[in-house]
């Protein structure tokens, strides 16, 4: 059996133990579910799991799968109206037309996430998006 160690209603550790009794002495809550980062609920004798942490915004995303995250957002006539307009600039035209991948650093999708309307945080969640999507994930 399976004994946790409880330190500021988080779970410290877990020992196997083969006596409940000594366990309960140390003041151990006998547990085969608790895993070490659990919350404890001493009131109601629950373990609570920590939430995920949040997925990394990738440095660098497929154009294909930027596009597709774009498509998915409804920001697709958005990006297309922003790139077809015709007072672009050299680095635009090249990124609109050449880039196989994006850059999150990028000055030029920094500007046209700034012409779409997009906080950092959005395009973060778009990055993050077009990363899972990438990898076969759905987001």
């Amino acid at each position: 059996m399976k004994a946790v160690i409880i330190e500021n209603d988080r779970v410290v550790n877990i020992v196997n133990v083969s006596d409940s009794s000594f366990a309960q002495s140390q003041g151990w809550i006998i547990s085969d579910d608790a895993r070490i980062g659990d919350s404890y609920d001493a009131q109601t004798g629950e373990f609570v799991s920590p939430p995920a942490p949040p997925a990394p915004v990738p440095d660098s995303i497929p154009a294909l799968e930027a596009l597709l995250a774009l498509d998915k957002a409804g920001l697709a006539e958005d990006y297309e109206s922003w790139a077809s307009a015709p007072a672009r600039t050299f680095s635009e035209r090249a990124f609109i037309n050449k880039a196989q991948n994006w850059r999150r650093s990028d000055p030029t999708l920094n500007s046209a996430a700034q012409a779409l309307g997009l906080s950092s945080e959005q395009v973060d969640q778009l990055f993050i998006n077009a990363g899972l999507q990438a990898t076969g994930v759905q987001a």
